[in-house]
C-alpha cells in the first residue's frame, strides 16, 4: 500500500483485500500519453510483488524472472530505469526493491534475511541486539549505495544535461520500526526534482515528530495522537503528482499539497 495510500489499510489488522490505484499509475494515466510506455514497473523479485496498482486496484505486474545473481540483476534494473528516463521512453517508474513477506530470494544478498531479522530486534535498544541491528544496517547500506549510484548517474547524464533536476526520486518504505510494523514517522527520501519545483538539501520532520531510538522507556512504540490537519504519506504522494502537472486532490487521505517541500 506504499504508493496507494489506501485508506482501507490499518496497521495490525491484516492484509488489504481490495487495493486502490497507486500514485505512479494515477500520474501515468495523464503523463503516459506523451511517451512510448505509460509507465515502467520493475521489481527485485518480479511477478505479483509490486507496489503499482491500477484504477481497479489490481496489481500491475513486473515481469517474473529468476536470475542467477540477484545483485547483478538489481544493478541491471537500475540501469534500465536510467536508460528509460534518459530516452524519454517513460516518465513514470516504480521499483519494488524487495518483498514484505519473508526475505525471499533476496536472502542471497550479503545481508541475508532482513525480514526475520527486523522482527528479531523485538524493539530492543541496539546495544542489546547488536547482531540484528548490524544486519539491518548492512541491508540499508547495500540499497542506499545503489540508490546513490543511480542518482549520480542521473545527475551526470552525458551532454551536460542534469536529468536529476527534472526527475523526482522517492525512496523509503511503509514502516518505521520493523518488529511490529509501525507506520508512523516514516523515514523517507525525496531526491532531485528541482526543475519540478522541489527544494533540496534539507531534513524535514512533519507533525513535530523526531526519530526515537529504541530505549527502556519504549517511547518508540507510542503512536502519536495526530490531529485532523496532520501531514500524511498521502499528502506527499499528492504533492509529487501535482508537481508533475497531474491533479491528485483527494488521493488517499490527502488534505493538501506540502508547500514545505517546494522552492
Amino acid at each position: 500500500m506504499w504508493l496507494t495510500a489506501n485508506a482501507n489499510y490499518t496497521a495490525g489488522k491484516g492484509a488489504v483485500t481490495q487495493s486502490t490505484i497507486s500514485i505512479d499509475q494515477h500520474i501515468a494515466e495523464t503523463v503516459g500519453r506523451q511517451t512510448r510506455w505509460p509507465s515502467m514497473v520493475v521489481g527485485a523479485t518480479g511477478g505479483r510483488r509490486t507496489i503499482s496498482f491500477d484504477r481497479q486496484g489490481e496489481p500491475v505486474l513486473a515481469d517474473p524472472y529468476v536470475p542467477a545473481d540477484y545483485a547483478e540483476y538489481i544493478d541491471t534494473m537500475f540501469e534500465l530505469i536510467y536508460l528509460a528516463l534518459r530516452t524519454d521512453s517513460t516518465r513514470v517508474v516504480s521499483f519494488a526493491t524487495t518483498e514484505s513477506e519473508g526475505g525471499g530470494p533476496l536472502k542471497s544478498l550479503p545481508c541475508g534475511n532482513w525480514h526475520g531479522t527486523g522482527h528479531n530486534t523485538n524493539d530492543e535498544p541496539p546495544d542489546r541486539k547488536p547482531k540484528e541491528y548490524a544486519i539491518l544496517s548492512e541491508y540499508d547500506a547495500w540499497w542506499t549505495a545503489r540508490l546513490a549510484k543511480f542518482l549520480e548517474r542521473l545527475r551526470t547524464t552525458e551532454g551536460n544535461h542534469d536529468l536529476l533536476r527534472s526527475t523526482a526520486v522517492l525512496y523509503g518504505s511503509g514502516m518505521s520500526w520493523p518488529a511490529t510494523h509501525r507506520a508512523h514517522n516514516l523515514p523517507l527520501l525525496l531526491a532531485g526534482g528541482e526543475g519540478l519545483g522541489f527544494a533540496q538539501g534539507r531534513h524535514l520532520a512533519f507533525n513535530g515528530q523526531q526519530k526515537v531510538i529504541p530505549n527502556d522507556n519504549r517511547e518508540h512504540l507510542t503512536s502519536p495522537k495526530l490531529g485532523p490537519d496532520a501531514v500524511s504519506m498521502s499528502d506527499l504522494l499528492r504533492t509529487i503528482s501535482e508537481q508533475m502537472g497531474v491533479v491528485a486532490k483527494g488521493f488517499g487521505e490527502s488534505r493538501r499539497v506540502l508547500t514545505e517541500l517546494l522552492a
